[in-house]
């Protein structure tokens, strides 16, 4: 890996964006300390997924449905489940802009830097919804996008089955076939 001193890279910067894109990453700084990296925005963003993984806590009530996301600690309440993923991802948004205010007038590094530069990554409503969706999928959940949400007339809709439920059911399947 290369790096290059601040005034090269600027002058450079269309070879750096070929070699990104490329797969490299490539360092610019002084004096030869790397001081910023230039990568593809995906695989950062892969990055950050493994360790800052977003699990989200839908409930359903009389009033509507529910969504906590404790990682950056958002709650939403929505008439449908649809309602509620579209309020939450509109608060995800909020919340990133929030915390990069916050970052521009205190030396305080939150520990949720790596959650708002995914939501930051991610970019728009879509694509933060789609990007719940792919850790839900890689925590082993169903995601919540791909039935029809249920309309709440007063009859609670069936919990969804989390990777707990899944596990007990499948060590019951397994004693029933010892018998």
């Amino acid at each position: 890996m290369e790096t290059w001193q601040t005034t090269e890279a600027g002058s450079h910067f269309r070879t750096l964006l070929e070699r990104v894109r490329r797969g490299e990453w490539q360092l610019i700084g002084r004096r030869v300390r790397a001081e910023a990296v230039l990568a593809d925005a995906g695989e950062i963003s892969d990055l950050l997924g493994a360790g800052y993984r977003f699990r989200p806590k839908a409930t359903f009530a009389e009033q509507g449905a529910e969504i906590w996301l404790p990682e950056v600690g958002t709650h939403v309440v929505g008439a449908t489940l649809e309602d509620a993923r579209r309020e939450l991802a509109e608060a995800m948004i909020g919340f990133a802009s929030d915390c990069e205010e916050h970052r521009r007038h205190t030396a305080d590094q939150s520990l949720k830097a790596g959650y708002v530069r995914r939501i930051q990554l991610a970019g728009d409503q879509t694509d933060g919804l789609a990007m719940l969706d792919r850790d839900a999928e890689a925590e082993g959940v169903t995601t919540t996008s791909a039935r029809p949400s249920p309309e709440l007339d007063g009859a609670r809709p069936r919990r969804r089955m989390g990777p707990r439920d899944r596990i007990a059911r499948l060590r019951d399947a397994q004693a029933n076939q010892k018998h």
